[in-house]
Parts: C-alpha cells; structure tokens; sequence
C-alpha cells in the first residue's frame, strides 16, 4: 500500500525477534495502574536515520537510533525535516519520510511476535537461568559456533581467552568424531578460520578447545549436544541467500544492511552469523544502547555466554537514556539476572529492584511480581 509522502520497500524479511532489555537509576511510579500499551507489541525496529528526529511516545521524547524498538503508538518528530527507515514485524521496510508530526508506524502491522521453534541440541527459545560456572576463568570455553545453526560451511571458531601465556588446540567433532584439528602447535590467537568448508547438512557439529595447561572447553556444566552445530538445509540455505541479496542491493547505508541481515539470521537460529553481523556493526563505530542491548541478548538468551552478556548489558546502560523506560527497563532486567547468575547478589539486587520500579511505572504488574520473587530468593 502506497502513501503519498511515504515510500514502503516491500522486502520478503524474517519476523523481528524482540530481545530488548533495559537499566537504572530512579523510575517514576505511574499514577495508573493501566499497562502501557506500547510496551506491550513492539512493532519493529528503526534501521537508519536521517536527520535530528526523535520518537514521540506517552508524552516522552525518546532518541531515535538505528537497533531501536518501536511501538504502534510512537509518532516520529523532525523539527528540520528528517528520514527514518523502519523494518516492521509484516516484512516491510518502509522508508518515511517527516517534515514535523508523523505517525511512525504507519501501515507497520501490529503482530504477536512468533516464538521460534526449539532444536533439540542447538537452542532453547528461553534463556537458561541456570547458573553456569563462568568463574572458573581457566575454561576456554566456546564462543561461537554453539548452539546454532550455520550458513557458512567455514565459519570462524572463537573461544574465551584464559590468560596471556596460555596456548590452545583446536578438535572438530562431526557426531562425536574428530574430523579436524588446529594442528600439532598449540596456537596462542582465541579464533581460527575453518578453512575446509566441507560442513554437511544432516551431521552435528561441535568444536572442542584444549588448553596447554590441561583444560577443555567441554568442562563448561552443559551438555555437548547443547554445544551443537548444524548446517541449514539447502532449499532453506538458499531462501536466505536470496532474501540477503535483497538487502545488500537496497539504497540503505551499510550499516543498516547488517542490522536487517542480522536479524534474517537470527529469525533462522543463525546465531553465530547473527552476533557477527552485529558486532561488525559497533566494530564500525556504531554505539547505542539498542544495538549493545541486542548483543548482549544474543549471548545472555541463546548462547547462555553471562560473561560476554555483561559487557555489553552494561555498556547499553551507561548509554540508554532516563526518559526511554521500556528499553531501560529491560536493560536493568536482564542485567540483573545475568549479575545472579555470575553470583553477584548485591548488585544483581539493585538492579532487578530498579527495573521493578521501571515495570510498575510501564503498568506490567506480572512482569513487577516475577522480579519480586527473584528478589526474595536472591536476598
């Protein structure tokens, strides 16, 4: 559907996986009790932005970034004139244009955001809440690939640094068996290029690392077949490829490209490639607490990785802005349950009853009592 002063470029995208999270300081009570509708259908996410524009939403005036969230209700403000490309969750990009007060979401559809199908030995669709021995520091444990589905057959394998003088080997397993290895020197880098590329669809993979001084990636508390790797299936492979090309030929800026990439492989469980994409993005100088809110998503709810989640949950807290409740709210949230699960209660505390405070102001009272309860437990 066309709009006069709106240009909508109808590409065949992945339905927008949410993984907002928010953070701290002091959140105002909300007089009512009533949900904040917003906050309960997010409807996209912005991708590019042209001009000084902001997001009007429930009287507050929000900072538009590219990885931001956008609600059905949100109206685009441009004192001077602006652009804002949006990808929606019905597989639109849509390229609005503003000149003062806009709605924009307009013709965006407000949609239950799909649950992805679990594969037993790649993911879970929920995060794992189980309390990880990330402690112990002399572990090397794997990065990426786990727990995903690949589209690369040569994919990088990177694993968590253990010390300065330590070296590591490097196996390959193809269902159970050592198909690879890194060679006969111990290599002292963190991340290798499989350079072989003869992955199969059908087979599942997963990589072992070894420490010179006797440790194994496979000591990390989960089981091997979590660690799991597979290729996806060639007619679905394919279907990727081809929604990518879409992309790639598009006229958004290159950074936009990997935001919308991104999330077409997150939609497929293509974690590894999904995380890369994004991390590419703030590695090309792109900083915001929406897009380190998604890396840290991505590490703390697929890969189960608390360390790496931190990192980037507290750099999207030092940036999110006071007045931007539903993102800082979530932040503080999934933060705080990454702080309890690395076993830092006090803090994990602070947080969650910060993000309490944010979820009683939004009007989710559920989501105020489930924290509640991890509160109890935690003090």
């Amino acid at each position: 559907m066309m709009k006069n002063k709106h240009l909508y470029l109808l590409i065949s995208l992945p339905f927008f996986l949410e993984l907002s999270f928010q953070s701290e300081r002091q959140l105002p009570i909300a007089l009512s009790i009533e949900p904040n509708a917003s906050f309960e259908a997010v409807g996209g996410q912005i991708l590019q932005i042209d001009g000084n524009l902001q997001i009007e939403r429930d009287g507050r005036r929000i900072t538009a970034n590219p990885g931001t969230n956008v609600y059905p209700q949100d109206r685009l403000i441009a004192t001077n004139g602006g652009q804002a490309i949006v990808q929606c969750l019905d597989n639109t990009l849509s390229v609005q244009s503003v000149t003062h007060h806009d709605r924009l979401l307009a013709n965006c559809d407000t949609l239950a955001v799909p649950q992805p199908e679990c594969e037993p030995g790649i993911v879970e669709c929920t995060p794992r809440g189980d309390e990880l021995l990330w402690s112990q520091t002399n572990i090397p444990y794997i990065i990426s690939p786990h727990r995903t589905r690949l589209l690369d057959p040569a994919p990088i394998f990177r694993w968590n640094a253990v010390g300065e003088n330590v070296k590591y080997q490097v196996s390959l397993l193809e269902n159970g068996r050592e198909i690879w290895t890194s060679g006969d020197e111990p290599i002292s880098a963190t991340e290798i290029q499989y350079t072989q590329g003869n992955l199969k669809v059908g087979k599942n993979y997963s990589l072992e690392v070894y420490t010179t001084d006797g440790y194994s990636s496979f000591e990390t508390p989960q089981l091997p077949a979590e660690m799991g790797v597979t290729l996806l299936e060639e007619t679905e492979a394919a279907a990727v490829r081809q929604l990518e090309s879409q992309i790639q030929t598009s006229s958004i800026e290159e950074s936009a490209k990997a935001l919308a990439v991104a999330q077409l492989y997150l939609d497929r469980m293509l974690v590894a490639e999904a995380l890369f994409k994004l991390e590419s993005v703030v590695d090309g100088g792109m900083e915001n607490s929406a897009i380190y809110r998604r890396i840290g998503g991505i590490y703390w709810r697929y890969l189960g990785i608390a360390p790496d989640a931190k990192n980037y949950y507290d750099r999207a807290l030092d940036r999110v802005e006071d007045i931007n409740l539903e993102e800082k709210t979530e932040i503080l949230s999934e933060l705080g349950t990454v702080e309890a699960s690395l076993g830092n209660s006090s803090r994990a505390i602070e947080l969650l009853t910060e993000a309490r405070t944010g979820y009683m102001s939004l009007g989710n009272l559920d989501k105020a009592e489930e924290l509640k309860v991890q509160i109890e437990r935690l003090d």
